[in-house]
Parts: C-alpha cells; structure tokens; sequence
C-alpha cells in the first residue's frame, strides 16, 4: 500500500495493515489523503482510495456575554462566538459565586452545556455577586478562552415587594408572556383562556414564617374594605433572603380589576403593598362576536334587562328542554324586564363595548352561600360572587336532602364534573372545560358565564355557592 497528500507524490510502498499513522501537510483546513492498494499477484488498484477531514487546531474566537439579574435568577445570553475551520459545536457555560471562573471554563460550576445562546440560572441567593464564564466548543473538540461577565442580584428589602424583573403592572404577568396590560394576542385579538400570575416577595430576615400571604383583589373603581375577595398565596423559597409568593387565575371581562398584597408576620404585624391604594389591572376585553358571561351583584329587585346589565342587546337565556336528544336541548330566549338578568345566571351577549359594565351601584351578595335551581340537561350558570370560587368548593343538594360536595354529586352521577366556557369566534367558535380536581382545578371567574350538565331528572337539584 501507498499514501499521498496531493495524489501525485507517493510513499514508499509498504505491506499491507488495516491502519496507518499518517502526517498531513501543515496548516490547519480540508485535508484530502489519497491510498492505493496491490495485490499478491502485482497489481495496483486502478480506484485511488481517499477521504477528507477538516484539520483545525486553532480553538473558536470568543464573542460577549450578557447578565441581567432580577429577584433570585440571572439571565444569561451570548453571541458573536466564531470557529471559521470547523465551526462552533456547543458552549460551556460554569459560574462561580467567589471570582471569574478560569479560561478554557476549566473552574467554576457548570450549569449549561449545549447549543442554545442563552440560560436562565435560578434558585439564587439576592444580595450576592455571581461570576460567569461562557466558553465556545468548535466541531474538533478546541475551547475558546471564554467571555465572562458578573452581576449582584439586587437586595430584596424587608416585608413585600414587586419582582426586579417585574415589566407593566406590578404585580402581575401573563403566563403565556403576552402583554399583562390586556387579554389580546399579537394579532390583537382578546382571549377569554388566558391565565394571568400575581406575584410578589416577602422577606423577614429572622427568618420566621409568616401567618399568611394573600391577595386582596376586587372589580370596582372605587372599592371600599368589604369589597375584596382574598387568596392565599403559594411561596416558594427562603423568607430570609425573599420568598417567591404566587397566585394563578383567569380574569373575566369586568370594566376594571384592581388588587393589593397583604402578609402578616410572625409576630402579628400587617405589611402592605401597595402601602395605600390599589395596583390597577388589566383590561380583559369581551371576545368578538358572542361572550358567555354572569353579574356578579345583588339585582335584587333590580328588574335589569340585557342593555342594562350588559350593554349588550339582546341578551340569550338557555332555558332547558330537560334530558333529551341533541336536537331539542333547550332554547334561548331573550332577556327583558319581565323576565330580568339574575345573580348566579349565565348569559350570552354580543360584544358591543370592550367590557362589561361595572354596576357599581350595585353591592356584592353578602350571603355567604347563594342557591341556583338547577334543571335536568343543560344549564347556563355564573359566579355570584366577585371572587373565584372553586368547582370542587360548590355544594349540590338533591330535593331537601343533605348537602354534597360537586365531586360527590358526579360519582352521584347527579352531574357531570365539568364547567365549560366559549372561547370566542376569533378561536374556532369552540367550547373548552375545566373539572373538579383536575389541572388545571376548575374556578368559577366572576363575569364569566358557565355550561354545566345535570344528569338527573328525578328530582330538583340546587347548586349551593359558598363563598370563598
């Protein structure tokens, strides 16, 4: 067998073996190497043999790398990372919470390894700086020196307090990242599924943990104390350094929705924030075309027909033709004041303003449980209540008999455990639904309207809202 780099010079001719090292012509790039075999009897194969590398010892040029820190997290991006022989392969990213990690990334903590130009690092500990080294990894295996960059996360101070990152409305964000000002896609158009997280950080350096962390939201302009529904907040993290406390929900289209944070501490003492006034919210806008919705105030008496209540002429009631076939469920007929929009009553309308009236005249149920008449098939519901209200809370009660909870009257069969709601014509003129127990955990939003499906018709059956 024989060898060449240009396939005109040859080696000397030597005995055949199933490898060989071989020197290639200096200067890193595409190497081609040429090989030519004979046999027993003399003769050269008439095929040269060849194949072809890149050679490439020389490690990737280094670009730059940013750090943005926020509440307990750094994110981190790259770029401008080059490799003109074989090209860049991956990245190494290490970090060190003492000094910048070493080239090449040989010290430090790694924390990323792949292709991606960016990496979120969490779980970190505020008040501390925290040292980066990017490094690029070409296709021959060569590491670049690496580009580094260091960050202090901000301080969190005593009690609550917004996230750093925290862009709009504080307090707030969209979960799908959208504009948490609004319920509109990037196309502009409104969204009844969009979930939308509060969140804010409680800090007591002793450590303790506190007695609760809680929401206050209403739906008015101008609320007063008795106005507010509260949720306890989910914490995650250390109450020393700043814990991450978090509340996940749909909003209905109410004309305004305001909220506050709450926490009280160990010891006794309410902390506030805002420390006065309340942090106004998103407008969620009524979907175009047709909306399911409810009103979540005392009409009593009221006589409201569906241009009173909703701006919105005319307003469908569904009315119930009981267990019957698809064909003949039931039929809307049109609100009026004879026949006027009720307290825990669903509804469609069509859009005609970007919410609903706020009805501010009006007070809130100040029951603390609110019946519906239920009848068998299909029925159109809404939370009377201007706070949610979980599925799985809703009490049902078959004739006078004693009060179950939701998921015992669907192992009743009594109902079917789900809510359903439109997601609008801008989304396929569909029907989405939520159950007791699932994920997510069905809630009854205020101003939003509901299908529910009775099984039954032996009896009167009557939801029981509790509220919550």
């Amino acid at each position: 067998m024989q060898f060449s780099n240009d396939n005109t010079n040859w080696s000397t001719a030597e005995t055949f073996s199933t490898s060989k090292a071989w020197t290639l012509t200096s200067g890193d790039g595409t190497k081609t190497v040429y090989a030519k075999l004979k046999d027993k009897a003399g003769n050269w194969s008439d095929t040269t043999i060849k194949d072809t590398i890149i050679l490439d010892t020389i490690s990737p040029s280094d670009g730059t790398l940013s750090a943005t820190a926020s509440s307990s997290q750094v994110s981190l991006s790259w770029s401008g990372f080059s490799d003109g022989t074989s090209g860049v392969g991956s990245y190494k990213l290490v970090y060190s919470a003492s000094s910048i990690p070493a080239a090449s990334c040989s010290s430090g903590t790694q924390i990323y390894s792949g292709t991606s130009t960016s990496y979120t690092h969490t779980e970190l500990t505020n008040g501390t700086t925290y040292y980066y080294r990017v490094c690029a990894i070409d296709n021959a295996g060569n590491t670049s020196t690496g580009a580094i960059n260091s960050v202090i996360l901000p301080p969190i101070p005593e009690g609550l307090s917004k996230l750093q990152n925290d862009i709009g409305i504080e307090g707030i964000e969209r979960e799908d990242g959208g504009t948490d000002s609004n319920n509109l896609d990037s196309s502009g158009k409104p969204k009844v599924d969009i979930t939308y997280i509060f969140k804010i950080i409680f800090k007591d350096s002793s450590g303790n943990q506190p007695q609760y962390v809680r929401l206050y939201m209403t739906q008015r302009n101008n609320p007063t104390t008795g106005n507010f529904y509260t949720v306890d907040l989910t914490c995650t993290g250390s109450w020393a350094s700043g814990a991450t406390c978090s509340y996940s929900t749909l909003l209905g289209p109410a004309a305004k929705h305001k909220y506050y944070f709450e926490a009280k501490l160990a010891n006794g003492t309410i902390v506030r924030y805002l420390t006065t006034g309340e942090i106004d919210g998103p407008v969620v806008e009524l979907l175009n075309g047709y909306n399911m919705v409810g009103v979540p105030r005392d009409l009593s008496g009221a006589n409201m027909d569906g241009a009173a209540a909703f701006s919105s002429t005319p307003t469908y009631r569904w009315v119930s033709n009981g267990l019957t076939t698809d064909s003949n469920k039931g039929s809307y007929v049109t609100v009026d004041s004879s026949n006027p929009v009720k307290s825990g009553e669903g509804y469609f309308i069509s859009k005609n303003s970007s919410t609903l009236p706020e009805l501010g005249s009006f007070s809130d149920i100040s029951a603390t449980s609110y019946t519906i008449t239920l009848k068998p098939g299909w029925n159109v519901i809404g939370n009377p209540y201007a706070g949610n209200v979980k599925l799985s809370g809703v009490k049902v009660q078959k004739g006078n008999g004693e009060l179950v909870t939701w998921t015992e009257a669907a192992t009743n069969s009594w109902v079917v455990n789900a809510i359903y709601y439109y997601k609008g014509s801008d989304w396929g003129s569909i029907y989405t639904f939520e159950s007791a127990g699932g994920n997510p955990d069905a809630t009854l939003v205020p101003w939003m309207g509901y299908w529910i499906y009775v099984n039954k018709a032996d009896d009167t059956y009557r939801l029981v809202i509790t509220r919550q």
